[in-house]
């Protein structure tokens, strides 16, 4: 249980279907989904104003960092294999897979008509839950809190 197995890493833009995946990941007897933790990707320039990242912010720090909270992440759930939702990854593979180039990355896609009629939907719905917003703020590495408090 101490080797990091292999994470799946599902990326899509938003609202294509991937809560819908990561749902049916968290499902099988041998993954465990992570739903959206985007402050452990952000390691690399907390307070950055942008998502944007590329191989070159995956310095040794930071590649070190993540697996480790992917491999805490794997030991907390009994040593199944980790399935991370992060959508944002979709803009930045080459930093994603410079971190895991072992992972199963997979893409998803949805009819452009139909993720707009459903982002649409979700804008005028209410805002994020207090139990996600707390979430969040469990997953976010403690030194960057004053960077991200206020997405939270």
């Amino acid at each position: 249980m101490d080797e990091l197995k292999p994470p799946i890493l599902l990326i899509g833009n938003y609202r294509s279907g991937t809560t819908m995946l990561h749902d049916l990941f968290d499902l099988h007897p041998e993954v465990r989904s992570w739903f959206e933790p985007r402050t452990i990707w952000q390691y690399a320039a907390p307070g950055r104003k942008h998502d944007r990242f590329d191989e070159s912010d995956a310095t040794p720090r930071v590649i070190r960092y993540i697996r480790g909270r992917f491999l805490r992440r794997q030991r907390e759930q009994g040593g199944l294999r980790v399935m991370d939702k992060t959508p944002t990854n979709t803009l930045r593979v080459p930093y994603v897979h410079k971190i895991f180039p072992e992972s199963r990355l997979i893409y998803i896609i949805r009819d452009p008509l139909a993720n707009l009629a459903s982002a649409d939907r979700m804008w005028k719905r209410a805002p994020l839950s207090t139990k996600r917003a707390l979430e969040r703020v469990m997953e976010c590495p403690k030194t960057q809190v004053p960077y991200y408090a206020w997405t939270f």
